[in-house]
């Protein structure tokens, strides 16, 4: 009887640690953070600050909650997208709900919802949404478009299974679909409704919209997204350049531009292959992701034993910064070293972190850069500034265990402390050390900042943007399933005792006849 009963007690402890973990596989992994001398940083604290000064900055409409551009905006027009707008501020104070489960984080980025809800524009069966509050613009794209700003709604219906956020997220894929414009056997888009110009990038382009295809067939099995997510791809495979042996992407269509960036250049292209690759493996996104990453290697200038890239081919000028710059090709390339561990990609990825160390100004153990060389204004951000860079940083020390990244990184953060206000309980960033304008958003402001201190309190694997499948269970399932099976296992302990008991008293009632 005993050994039945640690079986049972062992099968539910498996059971529900399988459940929770997939629950929270989103949020969770190893506990991390960094030390200043003596005492240590609580990051998650940090993070909070950046959230509670974003609340400060909210701006209450009968229609929802928005934001202003920066503090003091006096028109109080919001934008919408993801980088610049109310979409990637409400997915930061999501992130901080799943870490605190302080509702108000809740109810702010579901009322962020509420106004985009409210603010649609239904066409052609789907939605979609002016670039800026009462400006006709409709983008299509990640950074400032349908794309990302579905991609919020799906992160809404993940943690809160409301259908009318996978609803809205569907119309937003609704309005690509019609968007797209079939040439040879892919698909393009323009860059905002009614433009002439055809974007490649992650940014504006057809691979931030193909990688929203992709998640949104995650959520629902629905063959057309995935089939668009391919058409994209295959629209890029058709426009490719084959040079130096791998292959790069022009800016735009008729572009003479051959950008190396993160964000609208062959780095983000060649990063939303690698995620077709890891959802479909098909080999042939893995054949061009790798192709991406051969062309940017063939651009590396070694420097003070490290490498370099220029921002677009035939030009000296090289940038730092996640989305423009070192830190996103390298970010690109780490990701390709660890999906296939091969040894080229680790020596250029440590390369860009080693020239980065090499030009970062330095004083009392702080840590930054300029946004390009010649050029010495300081971001904060996430987009070209210290929190982009300190993203990169993370994913180099998690994979590699080097203490000079721990060092820098550190001083990372002790140089964006140094650039904090405080104010009414929160924290907030001007754009920059000489740029007095305190930003909201996610690419420049609080909500990047604070992203960046969230993944140094919960260890995310940092990417950018942010790419996870959710092959996992919605965490309220899986808590449910936890407790069914607590449930479960108390009833069969339950009718046990009863049926134990039952042969005590018939025992009794024999020895009595």
């Amino acid at each position: 009887m005993k050994i039945k009963k640690l079986a049972l007690i062992l099968i539910f402890i498996i059971v529900l640690n399988f459940s929770i973990e997939n629950g929270i596989k989103y949020t969770k992994s190893t506990s991390f953070s960094f030390k200043k001398s003596s005492s240590e940083y609580n990051y998650l604290d940090l993070s909070i600050k950046a959230g509670n000064w974003l609340l400060n900055q909210t701006l209450y409409d009968p229609e929802g909650y928005k934001w202003p551009e920066y503090q003091n905006y006096t028109e109080k027009r919001n934008y919408t997208g993801m980088n610049s707008g109310l979409s990637g501020i409400g997915y930061f104070l999501l992130e901080l709900y799943l870490q605190t489960r302080d509702n108000r984080y809740l109810i702010h980025a579901e009322n962020a919802a509420n106004w985009l809800i409210n603010n649609a524009i239904e066409e052609n069966s789907g939605v979609k949404w002016e670039q800026l509050e009462n400006t006709p613009n409709y983008f299509t794209g990640w950074f400032h478009g349908a794309a990302g700003i579905g991609y919020y709604f799906t992160e809404l219906y993940y943690i809160t299974l409301n259908s009318t956020y996978l609803e809205f997220a569907n119309k937003a894929g609704n309005w690509l679909i019609s968007e797209a414009i079939p040439e040879g056997s892919g698909c393009k888009w323009k860059w905002y409704q009614n433009n002439s110009f055809n974007y490649t990038g992650w940014d504006v382009g057809a691979a931030g919209i193909g990688h929203y295809f992709l998640r949104l067939y995650h959520f629902t099995s629905n063959v057309t997204y995935i089939q668009y997510a391919k058409s994209a791809a295959q629209w890029l495979i058709n426009f490719a350049i084959p040079e130096n042996g791998g292959y790069k992407w022009p800016y735009y269509e008729n572009s003479i531009i051959n950008s190396t960036e993160l964000g609208s250049g062959t780095a983000g292209v060649g990063n939303f292959f690698l995620e077709l690759f890891k959802s479909t493996l098909n080999t042939t996104y893995l054949q061009y992701a790798e192709g991406a990453a051969r062309w940017l290697i063939s651009l590396a200038i070694p420097e003070n034993g490290g490498y370099k890239f220029p921002i677009y081919q035939g030009t000296p000028s090289y940038y730092t910064g996640l989305s423009m710059g070192a830190a996103g090709i390298g970010l690109y390339l780490s990701n390709l070293y660890n999906q296939t561990m091969n040894g080229t990609y680790q020596k250029y990825s440590q390369g860009v972190v080693q020239w980065l160390l090499s030009i970062a100004f330095s004083k009392n153990k702080t840590y930054w850069w300029p946004v390009f060389i010649g050029f010495n204004e300081n971001f904060t951000g996430l987009e070209r500034g210290a929190a982009g860079i300190g993203i990169f940083l993370i994913q180099m020390y998690n994979l590699f265990k080097n203490q000079t990244y721990y060092q820098y990184l550190n001083g990372t953060i002790e140089w964006l402390l140094s650039q904090a206000i405080p104010e009414n309980g929160g924290l907030k960033w001007p754009r920059s050390e000489n740029y007095s304008k305190f930003y909201t958003d996610w690419s420049w402001g609080g909500a990047g900042i604070g992203h960046f201190f969230l993944q140094l309190s919960t260890l995310y694997q940092p990417t950018f943007p942010i790419i996870d499948e959710k092959d996992n269970f919605p965490l309220f399932l899986s808590l449910l399933i936890g407790v069914v099976f607590l449930s479960a296992f108390l009833l069969i302990i339950f009718i046990r005792k009863r049926k134990k008991k039952r042969e005590t008293v018939q025992n009794l009632n024999k020895k009595i006849q």
